[in-house]
C-alpha cells in the first residue's frame, strides 16, 4: 500500500487520524454541551410558564385553567403540521397528596417527585410512553439529557399556595424538538469536521511532499558516492536548518569514509611492498644459492640469510594481526585496579632483553590503572623499544595520577623527530627516517601503541626537536566507580 511505502502518505494519514480525534472530541463535548443546555433550558422554559405560585388553591386554579385554554388553542393550531396528543403541553394541580384537583388526568402523578417538590419546591423527571400511558423514563438525568427521545415529556412539580392550603403544580413540555436538533447539530459537525480532515490531509501530503523533496535529491547525491568517486559531495543547497545538519552530518561522514578508505588503501600499499621486500629477498637468495654446487658452508650461509628474512616476515605479520585485533577492539581483557609499577617492570624488562638499552623506570607503587595489562605491557614495551632504537639511551619511563587517569611519559635522548613527520609517526610503516635499517623494527610499533591507546579509551601525544630527543605522553581514564564499589565491608 502506498502508505507503506511513502513518507508523505504517512504524515498525511498521521496528521488526518490526529485531526479526526480532534474532530471527534469537539463534537462529542459540542454535542454535550448542547444537550445538557437544551435540557437546562426546557426547564427553565417550564418554570417560567408556570402560572402564579403564590396566592389561594382557587387562584392558582383558575391561573391553570387559563393556562390550559391557551395550550388548548396553541395545539390546535399546530395540528395541522402533524403534532399528536402526546405532544400536547399539559397542567395539572394537585394537592400535597397527589389527588388531581384541576387537569384532564393524562399525566401520571410520581409519588417520589411529589414529595421531591414537597420538600425542595420543585422537581423534573421524564415521561416515555408505555403499555398503559406515560411512565417515568428510568436511568441518570444526565444520560437522559444526552439521548433525549422523539416522544418524551419534561414535566415539572412546582410547590404552590400557601401554607394553609398548598397545591402542587403538575406541567408538562414535549421534547421532539430537542431530539431533532441534536441529531441534526452532529451531522451538521460530522460534515465540517470530515471535509476538514479531508483539507487537512491533502494539505500535509502536499507539504510532506515537498518537504521530502530536498531528501530525495539528498538520497540521490549520497547515492552517487562510491569507492571510485570519493571525492563527491552532497551539496548545501537548502535554508532549512534540519536539512542543513543533515547534509553536514552526511558530508562529515563521507569525508571520515573517504579518509578511512584512503588511508586503508595507503595500508595495503605499504603491507604488500613491506612483505614483497623480504619474499623477494629469500627468491633471490634461495634462486643464487641454486645456480650451481655450493660448499655445505655456502649452502648453510644462504639458508641463515633467508632464516631471518622469514623471521622479519613472521614478525611483520604477527604485528600486522595484532594491529588488527586492537583496532577492532577484541583480545581485550579488562580488568580494574591493576597494579602499574608491576606492569612497567615487565614490559621495562622486555623492552632491555631485546635492544640491551639502559631504560630508567619511575612509578608509585601504588598506583593502579584500568585496562588490559597484555596490551599494555605490549604498549610501553614498543615505546621503549622505538626510544632506544632510536639512540636515546637512557629511556625514562614515569607515571603519574592525572585526575580522573593517570599519565605515562616515556622520554628518550635520541635524534629527536622532524615536525614534519610528527602528524604521520603513528601511521602503518611509516619511518621518519627513511635511511633506518629494516631490522630496526616492522614499522608498526607506534600504530600498534596508537590502537591500544584508543582501545582503553586514552590519548597519546608526543613532543619533539630534531637532536633533542622526543617524549611520548599516554593519558589513561580511570573508569567511574559506583558509590561504595570497591570499598571493604564493615
Amino acid at each position: 500500500m502506498i502508505w507503506k511505502s511513502s513518507l508523505p502518505a504517512r504524515v498525511a494519514l498521521a496528521t488526518s487520524a490526529l485531526l479526526a480525534l480532534v474532530m471527534a472530541l469537539i463534537i462529542g463535548s459540542a454535542y454535550a454541551t448542547t444537550a445538557l443546555m437544551l435540557r437546562e433550558g426546557v426547564d427553565r422554559a417550564l418554570l417560567a410558564a408556570l402560572p402564579v405560585r403564590s396566592g389561594s388553591a382557587r387562584e392558582i386554579v383558575s391561573a391553570a385553567e387559563r393556562l390550559a385554554r391557551r395550550f388548548e388553542r396553541e395545539d390546535d393550531g399546530d395540528h395541522a403540521h402533524g403534532r399528536d396528543r402526546r405532544e400536547r403541553r399539559d397542567i395539572q394541580v394537585l394537592d400535597p397528596s397527589g389527588v388531581v384537583r384541576f387537569g384532564s388526568q393524562s399525566l401520571p402523578v410520581d409519588q417520589d417527585a411529589l414529595l421531591s417538590a414537597r420538600r425542595r419546591g420543585v422537581a423534573f423527571l421524564s415521561l416515555v410512553p408505555g403499555r398503559d400511558g406515560w411512565v417515568r423514563r428510568s436511568g441518570p438525568d444526565v444520560l437522559q439529557a444526552l439521548l433525549p427521545l422523539q416522544d418524551e415529556l419534561r414535566v415539572v412539580y412546582a410547590l404552590a399556595g400557601d401554607e394553609r392550603e398548598p397545591v402542587i403544580i403538575q406541567m408538562s413540555a414535549p421534547l421532539g424538538m430537542v431530539s431533532e436538533v441534536l441529531p441534526d447539530l452532529v451531522n451538521r459537525l460530522a460534515f465540517l469536521g470530515a471535509v476538514g480532515t479531508v483539507l487537512c490531509g491533502a494539505v500535509a501530503w502536499v507539504m510532506a511532499a515537498r518537504m521530502y523533496g530536498p531528501l530525495r535529491a539528498i538520497t540521490a547525491a549520497a547515492a552517487e558516492v562510491s569507492t571510485r568517486t570519493p571525492h563527491l559531495r552532497i551539496p548545501d543547497l537548502w535554508p532549512d536548518r534540519t536539512l542543513h545538519k543533515l547534509v553536514g552530518v552526511l558530508n562529515a561522514m563521507i569525508a571520515r569514509l573517504q579518509e578511512a578508505y584512503a588511508s586503508q588503501g595507503r595500508f595495503v600499499a605499504a603491507a604488500a611492498h613491506e612483505l614483497r621486500g623480504p619474499v623477494a629477498a629469500m627468491r633471490t637468495q634461495l634462486e643464487v644459492a641454486l645456480r650451481r654446487e655450493r660448499s655445505p658452508e655456502e649452502y648453510r650461509a644462504a639458508l641463515g640469510e633467508a632464516l631471518a628474512e622469514a623471521e622479519h616476515l613472521s614478525d611483520v605479520t604477527d604485528h600486522l594481526l595484532t594491529l588488527a585485533r586492537y583496532e577492532r577492539g577484541a583480545s581485550l581483557a579488562m580488568e580494574r585496579d591493576v597494579p602499574l609499577a608491576p606492569l612497567l617492570e615487565r614490559a621495562v624488562t622486555e623492552a632491555r632483553r631485546c635492544t640491551g638499552g639502559e631504560v630508567l623506570l619511575e612509578c608509585d607503587p601504588a598506583l593502579c590503572v584500568d585496562g588490559d595489562c597484555i596490551s599494555l605491557e605490549r604498549m610501553v614495551a614498543n615505546l621503549v623499544r622505538n626510544g632506544l632504537q632510536a639512540g636515546g639511551e637512557p629511556v625514562v619511563v614515569t607515571a603519574a595520577p592525572d585526575g580522573d587517569g593517570v599519565v605515562i611519559t616515556v622520554t628518550d635522548r635520541g635524534r629527536g623527530i622532524d615536525p614534519a613527520d610528527l602528524p604521520h609517526i603513528f601511521e602503518p610503516f611509516y619511518r621518519a627516517d627513511p635511511a633506518r635499517r629494516r631490522e630496526e623494527g616492522t614499522g608498526l610499533g607506534l600504530a600498534i601503541v596508537k590502537s591500544v591507546v584508543d582501545a582503553h579509551g586514552g590519548r597519546i601525544s608526543v613532543s619533539s626537536e630534531p637532536g633533542s630527543g622526543a617524549a611520548f605522553t599516554v593519558w589513561l581514564p580511570r573508569q567511574p566507580r559506583a558509590h561504595g564499589e570497591g570499598e571493604p565491608g564493615p
